[in-house]
């Protein structure tokens, strides 16, 4: 919950925000008007030492609350 021009930070694996309906609805929420993107990460290794989640990516987003 946020407050109106409150900001909303969140990381986000690549796979979700791709493939899992999140990148879709994000421009939404921010074509209706509800949160604009504030600044975003470029993407980045999470966990770069492990052999099996070593190759996942993810990002960084903050969006300001309309």
């Amino acid at each position: 919950m946020t407050r109106t021009d409150g900001v909303v930070i969140f990381s986000m694996p690549e796979p979700a925000y791709e493939e899992g309906g999140f990148k879709e609805k994000m421009a939404e929420l921010d074509a209706a008007g509800a949160w604009k993107l504030a600044d975003t990460t470029r993407p980045y290794r999470v966990l770069p030492g492990s052999e099996s989640e070593g190759h996942m990516l993810s990002h960084i987003f903050a969006y300001r609350v309309s």
